[in-house]
């Protein structure tokens, strides 16, 4: 069963914006995430990288698909959760193929790496299906 906590860094889950039940109830609704996006969730709580969440990623999602977003441009990503899922909605709303680049400091380069793999890997795995 897929997680449905986030798997957002410590401190980072929904914490001082509403109740923990609440969030708990919000987290159970969502859809569950393919493998691809559970490596990257247990990846960012296991080393303290901050993600936006599920719960987040599914409303960029959403957004994302209602003004039929045909190209996406995100600066500043960590790992590249949030770009994995509006990329996600990208596709759906093309049938072109879907790519992202970004731009890091020297001292983000492992983590950019990293993110280009696991955005390949999801790419590599939804045309798959």
């Amino acid at each position: 069963m897929a997680p449905r906590d986030g798997g957002q860094a410590k401190g980072t889950h929904m914490s001082g914006i509403i109740e923990a039940k609440t969030s708990q109830y919000l987290l159970a609704l969502l859809p569950a995430r393919d493998p691809v996006m559970q490596e990257m969730e247990r990846y960012a709580r296991q080393h303290g990288v901050p993600i936006v969440g599920p719960a987040c990623g599914r409303v960029l999602y959403q957004l994302a698909r209602l003004v039929k977003a045909r190209r996406v441009l995100e600066l500043g990503s960590a790992i590249g959760y949030s770009t994995l899922w509006l990329a996600r909605a990208a596709r759906a709303s093309t049938s072109r193929r879907v790519s992202a680049s970004s731009i890091a400091k020297p001292s983000c380069v492992s983590l950019m790496d990293m993110c280009e793999g696991r955005l390949s890997a999801a790419n590599r795995s939804r045309m798959s299906r």
